[in-house]
């Protein structure tokens, strides 16, 4: 992380090690204290420019915290009129070189913009931000956010339980999908995306 951190995502809790350190300390879920995680599973996490901490968790959503000694549980990520558990499910997490928050979920995308106004729901389906809730979240396997990779020329790449989405990100932290990218037969579940050097996916 830009701090020297390094943060270990896992069922159990995250494990965190200080810069130069190889002692690991756990941050698990504690009910009555504000120190601990609302869920135990941590599916991902990320330290961003500005040095807050994101936690995704497996069905309690995104802890966050702004400041550097790492108290969390202050502050869930909830979407405005959306109740759907789906939402609670964090697959990935990505910072844009804009400063917007990308959340992969089970129900699909979902972007904070830097300037704290309220998360964006992302509909992969229909190809543009908020709209029918029901619609951007549903069953659909192109809704199921598997993983992401920031890529040259604003682009973000979005592996799905379908296939692969390019979609072109812009600096107020609005997004539209450029194009999809599909195998025939059975829906291809893209569990990883990197991008190298060269640009080559």
């Amino acid at each position: 992380s830009p701090s020297g951190r390094t943060y270990f995502c896992t069922s159990n809790g995250l494990g965190i090690a200080e810069a130069g350190s190889s002692v690991i300390r756990v941050i698990r879920h504690e009910r009555d204290r504000r120190e601990g995680l609302s869920h135990d599973f941590v599916s991902c996490a990320l330290e961003d420019s500005s040095g807050g901490l994101w936690v995704g968790t497996w069905g309690r959503g995104v802890d966050r915290r702004n400041d550097r000694r790492l108290r969390l549980g202050g502050q869930r990520l909830r979407l405005p009129g959306v109740d759907d558990p789906g939402f609670d499910h964090i697959t990935s997490v990505i910072e844009d070189r804009f400063g917007t928050v990308w959340f992969g979920t089970t129900r699909g995308l979902v972007a904070q913009p830097k300037s704290g106004r309220s998360p964006i729901l992302f509909s992969l389906v229909d190809g543009v931000a908020g709209g029918n809730s029901s619609r951007a979240g549903g069953d659909a396997p192109a809704q199921r956010v598997l993983s992401m990779c920031e890529g040259a020329n604003d682009r973000l790449w979005v592996g799905t339980g379908s296939g692969l989405f390019e979609v072109a990100l812009e600096s107020d932290g609005s997004a539209h999908v450029v194009s999809t990218h599909f195998t025939a037969g059975p829906p291809t579940h893209l569990n990883a995306v990197v991008q190298d050097l060269r640009g080559s996916l």
